[in-house]
């Protein structure tokens, strides 16, 4: 080692292998100024935080509290349970690293077990899972029903269950006297109706029409029952099924051309399928006239509907590209609103997709004041007697029934109707009678471990009447909806401004009361029982997202394992706009095709990306109870979820890792408040969510521009002040921009009015029109006049579409953005604000080492580097402010993420210019005392302008790369079914071995060998790197004996230096793979199981042997089976995976230099 001159500071560099031996770069050293940028709005926000002590900080992310670990939901499937099996599945997490169970009890697929949902002895097992829970402190909690949506069981009555409104028409003609017309009792659920209102009104023309129309109805597959069609009875269903992948269509043929306006079919579940509506006057020639689209008024029932300008012909089809089952189908000439059942929450639409509601001619629109009522004279036996003027009428009979959704996928003692979401009553009904047997138990055996309650995704379909929903609508909204009842048969009344209006009233109050009723109350229930609600608020259902999340303790999300699914956004920004610490999430939720393959590596990306996105706790899709204890794999959630599962054979190792990398990046997740630039107003309508990162909504925001969505109630605590908007919590943003916004109140028009005129930056379209059926002509000027001042402001902007155009806008208005990477522009991350601390959180989404050459909208600090994975710590001396940014060079490994978090004064402290990581492959750190370190794994020469005077570093005598050759003895473990010891002469795959037991062997093998380490080696300004090479998949290392820790991740490396000694060493290796080559190699042994049936499918009830808690029959025995699994993943002759280790295994050295100092 050469030093010229001897500096007065310390630097270390850390160069990589990429680099030649002996290079030569110059770089720049400066000295950081004093920071005088004014950034009044951020330090003032700042203000309100408490500060975080760097100490603490340090020490509970290289330890994290029991807190941030992640949890799972626990899932207990059809009845398999035992106390046996709970204890060892809740010592195994505990052991692991996770922190809690969310418990779900499930009845998808699986073999019939003995302990029936909510009996005596179920409760007493729930309560054995909340004792074993205490013991191990773990967290414990439930969802509040059998299944995982909704909320539903078979103590719901039809009274307490959902509700829907019915209705059916009559068309009489009066001749002015007396009459005396029977009415049949609108479509009926479950034997339970009450009636509404009986309205008649001149009859529509089309309606005339409609009365007289009967029309021949076919099929293209003559086996279906055309009956079904017009058939009241609302299970009967039939099937036009498709062959050999044809079309199929449902014909109406008329005697005379009519003129049709709407379309409408029932079906039995229809995803993926397309529709569309033909028209032929000659019956064999058919053109497309509209695709129809789907709505999901329930789990598995569906509706197709298409309103349109009419179309004249003789014949009309549905026609659809696959298998159609029908429940009802209709024709009709009467116009109806565009996607009526959306538009009064029958089905659940978002707003903005909802189609035009559609321009009927006066003529086809119902006249209100025409319009008389007739409920009195209506007997309970449907007979109305009453007199009308003469003339055509249409009588409408309207009245509410059962929905008649039930909970999914229970068992079947947990079966029931789903609850009526808008009743408080129903809701407290349905809770007493299985969350409070829970409670109660737990209360007794282990009082204070239950500590949640749980709501799971929304999946049962519209809801859109209660019991005095009219009485309640006229409260709230000062009129009364009788007159409106048309609507919720899909007809226009009085015009289609005031049918739009009352619509939207419908659907507003309908969301007011699903979200006070069921996700508030759901709350104050679990708040008056010592236990908190989580929720995922989001799916087919008639609120706002945001305003059902607003009403519970924890918003949670989903995300998917290797799928672009995140439902994430809606609960990501209830947790910011209403100071919610801990966002979670369903995490790794997964299809089939991932099974018993899983790892943690399998999921660190996506994982990392719901990171970046917003998300700070995990909780696992899925770990299964594993009721008997001796099978392996074993229990599965039929073909769901991500295996994260005890029996796993990396589960205590590298799932412990990752356990441990998720716990410390999660605690930091949770410090100070969220950063975002953009508080995107997502408007009043119902329902609505937030756009997540990856659909095309908000597509046209760069992914480095954080938002967060408001509802109105968060709007209008909104403050504009020392140039942000800002809530009460101190969350701030830059930007506001609005979104399903054409449609307001004035109210909320006022409050973007004041926003505008005090110099707010708004980007949106302007708004169209006030909210509402009774608008005033003082309050349409008033709207008018405020619209045009707020479009005619500077800092109003119609659109910001294209990165250009955000730069630009950023620019006038003088922002920065918060955080760029140079070439990374499709990434996200995540900012966390304390009032000392800036936490960024970025991550590398390639199999390549990257440079990361980024701009944090953060200055005067020193940015440092925390690896979640390792839990160190390196201080970067690579970094330069200006104008309120500062450029930051670091490079992270493939898959890699990290903490950049900004804390120290950089002050006075000496720095190297961000270029030199930028053309070099290289660190430059601060050690403890603020001096620079260089350090490097490769002999080289640096230059350094230092203040404007040259110096040159030199870096030699460092040790070459080291390869581990030669042979390996390696163990496999008797427990995995191979007690045997093989010297392997050089690293084989196992799946290539010509050993058809290493071939087909699922678990952990221990590799062993010994090597030396020369003195030079070991000196203390050196650290020797173990690089494994290839893994299959994961590693724990153990040197002379003693632990290193677990490799788990490409790069598969871990830091040796403290454990190596000089001469000779023992090197250890545990290698876990997965279960895949022992499961696809038992499918060609016999099964001894007595759970598969010969056609495929599995036996009803679960065999003795299983459920007794016995061993698998034969198991041990040679040429028989090792596993059982209850859902076939793979099938005999599958290609075998990758296992072992399978290097090459070398060790790597990094030899860092300290200047002296004078």
């Amino acid at each position: 080692m050469k030093l010229i001159p001897k500096f007065k500071w310390s630097v270390a560099l850390i160069a990589a292998s990429s680099l030649l031996g002996c290079s030569e770069q110059t770089t720049s050293v400066t000295t950081q100024p004093a920071n005088n940028t004014s950034q009044a709005s951020l330090n003032d926000s700042k203000l309100a935080l408490a500060k975080l002590d760097y100490q603490t900080l340090t020490e509970n992310f290289i330890t994290p509290p029991n807190s941030t670990k992640p949890l799972t939901w626990y899932h207990v499937m059809n009845s398999n349970m035992s106390a046996a099996g709970i204890t060892k599945d809740f010592e195994a997490m505990a052991e692991a690293g996770i922190g809690g169970v969310l418990y779900f009890n499930i009845g998808r697929n699986i073999a019939k077990g003995r302990v029936l949902f909510n009996t005596e002895h179920h409760i007493e097992l729930i309560g054995h899972m909340a004792s074993e829970a205490k013991r191990l402190g773990l967290s414990f909690g439930i969802h509040n029903a059998d299944g995982w949506s909704s909320s539903g069981g078979p103590w719901n009555t039809p009274e307490h269950g959902m509700k829907q409104v019915t209705w059916n028409e009559t068309v009489v003609k009066s001749d002015g006297k007396p009459l005396n017309v029977q009415l049949a009792q609108p479509m009926t659920m479950l034997d339970y109706y009450h009636d509404i209102a009986v309205l008649a009104y001149p009859s529509l023309p089309t309606e005339l029409v409609d009365a007289e129309l009967k029309p021949t109805i076919s099929a293209s597959d003559p086996d279906f029952d055309i009956t079904v069609v017009n058939n009241i009875e609302v299970d009967n269903v039939s099937s036009i099924k498709s062959k050999n992948g044809q079309p199929v269509w449902l014909q109406f043929a008329y005697d005379e051309p009519v003129t049709i306006r709407f379309a409408s079919v029932d079906i039995n579940w229809g995803k993926h399928i397309k529709y569309e509506f033909q028209y032929s006057n000659d019956g064999k020639n058919f053109k497309k006239h509209v695709d129809m689209r789907i709505n999901r008024p329930g789990r598995v029932r569906w509706a197709l509907d298409a309103a349109f300008e009419g179309v004249t012909a003789k014949y009309f089809r549905i026609v659809a590209d696959k298998t159609l089952n029908i429940f009802e189908a209709n024709l009709a000439s009467t116009p109806r609103m565009g996607n009526y059942l959306g538009r009064t929450l029958a089905t659940h639409t978002n707003y903005h997709k909802l189609p035009p509601i559609g321009e009927p001619e006066q003529s086809h629109i119902i006249d209100s004041s025409k319009m008389i009522n007739l409920s009195d004279k209506l007997s309970k036996g449907g007979q109305l007697t009453a007199t009308l003027p003469a003339g055509d009428w249409t009588i409408m009979r309207f009245g509410y029934t059962a929905k008649g959704t039930t909970n999914i996928p229970p068992t079947a003692e947990g079966r029931g109707l789903e609850v009526d979401k808008f009743s408080r009553a129903a809701f407290k009904n349905h809770y007493d009678a299985y969350v409070t047997n829970v409670i109660n138990k737990v209360k007794e055996v282990a009082p204070g471990v239950m500590q949640y309650l749980e709501i799971d995704s929304y999946e049962v379909g519209g809801q859109n009447w209660t019991q005095g929903y009219d009485q309640q609508f006229k409260q709230q909204n000062g009129y009364d909806l009788t007159p409106y009842l048309p609507l919720f048969a899909g007809k226009f009344v009085d015009s289609v401004a005031t049918t739009e209006d009352v619509t939207w009233d419908i659907r507003g109050f309908s969301n007011k009361l699903i979200t006070e009723n069921y996700y508030q109350y759901f709350t104050e229930l679990a708040h008056s029982d010592g236990m908190k609600a989580y929720t995922e608020p989001y799916g087919h259902g008639p609120f706002n997202e945001l305003d059902a999340g607003s009403k519970v303790d924890i918003p949670m999300g989903e995300f998917w394992l290797k799928r672009d699914i995140y439902m994430l956004a809606s609960a990501i920004s209830v947790g910011h706009i209403y100071n919610r610490n801990i966002i979670s999430a369903e995490a790794f939720t997964a299809t089939k095709d991932h099974n018993w393959k899983f790892n943690p590596a399998y999921a660190k990306f996506d994982g990392d990306k719901t990171w970046a996105l917003g998300v700070n706790e995990y909780v696992f899709h899925r770990f299964v109870h594993q009721a008997n204890t001796h099978v392996v794999p074993g229990m599965t959630m039929e073909a769901w979820g991500a295996h994260i599962d005890a029996t796993q054979p990396w589960f205590s190792t590298a799932g412990k890792a990752w356990f441990d990398y998720l716990s410390r990046g999660q605690y930091l997740l949770r410090q100070g408040q969220p950063v975002s630039d953009i508080a995107w107003y997502i408007g009043e309508a119902a329902p609505t969510g937030c756009p997540d990162r990856r659909l095309r909504e908000s597509k046209h925001i760069p992914t480095y521009v954080n938002y967060d969505c408001l509802n109105t109630e968060k709007l209008n605590e909104l403050v504009y002040q020392n140039g942000r908007y800002q809530l009460n919590h101190g969350v701030n943003y830059k930007i506001l921009m609005l979104k399903n916004h054409d449609t307001l109140s004035l109210a909320t028009v006022e409050k973007i009015h004041q926003f505008a005129k005090q110099g707010g930056v708004i980007i949106g379209e302007p708004i169209k029109q006030l909210a509402g059926l009774n608008v005033t002509a003082e309050q349409q000027a008033s709207f008018e006049k405020m619209v045009d001042l707020i479009w005619s402001q500077p800092t109003t902007h119609l659109s910001a579409k294209g990165e250009s155009e955000w730069q630009q806008l950023y620019q006038k208005a003088g922002f920065n953005f918060d955080l760029t990477i140079k070439n990374l522009d499709d990434l996200f991350y995540a900012h966390r604000t304390t009032a000392n601390q800036d936490i960024y959180f970025v991550y590398n989404d390639s199999d390549k080492r990257k440079l990361f050459d980024a701009r944090f909208e953060v200055t005067g600090k020193v940015p440092e580097l925390w690896d979640a994975k390792t839990g160190k710590i390196k201080k970067l001396a690579a970094f330069h402010s200006n104008k309120g940014v500062t450029n930051v060079a670091f490079r992270l490994e493939a898959n890699e993420s990290a903490f950049v978090i900004f804390n120290d004064n950089a002050e006075g402290k000496l720095q190297i210019s961000p270029e030199v990581i930028k053309n070099n492959d290289i660190e430059a750190l601060y050690n403890e005392q603020f001096a620079v370190e260089f350090a490097a794994d490769n002999n080289q020469k640096l230059t350094l302008d230092i203040n404007g005077e040259t110096k040159q570093l030199v870096l030699d005598d460092i040790p070459a790369k080291q390869l581990l050759a030669g042979s390996w003895q390696v163990t496999f473990a008797k427990e995995y079914g191979l007690d045997q010891t093989f010297t392997f002469d050089k690293l084989i795959n196992w799946k290539d071995s010509n050993n058809p037991e290493i071939r087909a062997y699922s678990g952990i093998a221990t590799y062993a060998k010994t090597f030396n380490v020369d003195a030079e080696l070991l000196a203390d300004n050196q650290q020797v790197t173990l690089d494994l090479g290839k893994v299959s998949d994961s590693a724990q290392v153990f040197i002379n004996g003693k632990e290193v820790g677990t490799a788990w991740l490409y790069p598969f490396t871990l830091d040796i230096s403290a454990y190596l000694q000089t001469g000779e060493n023992q090197l250890t290796v545990k290698v876990a793979n997965s279960w895949s080559n022992r499961l696809i190699t038992d499918e060609s042994l016999p099964d001894s199981s007595e759970y598969w049936q010969a056609n495929g499918t599995h036996v009803p009830v679960m065999p003795d042997w299983y459920s007794n808690n016995e061993p698998l029959p034969n198991f041990g025995k040679k040429g028989h089976r090792r596993t059982f699994t209850t859902y076939k993943f793979v099938k005999a002759g599958d290609p075998l995976v990758d296992s072992g280790l399978l290097g090459p295994v070398s060790l790597k050295t990094v030899k860092t230099v300290n200047f002296g100092q004078e």
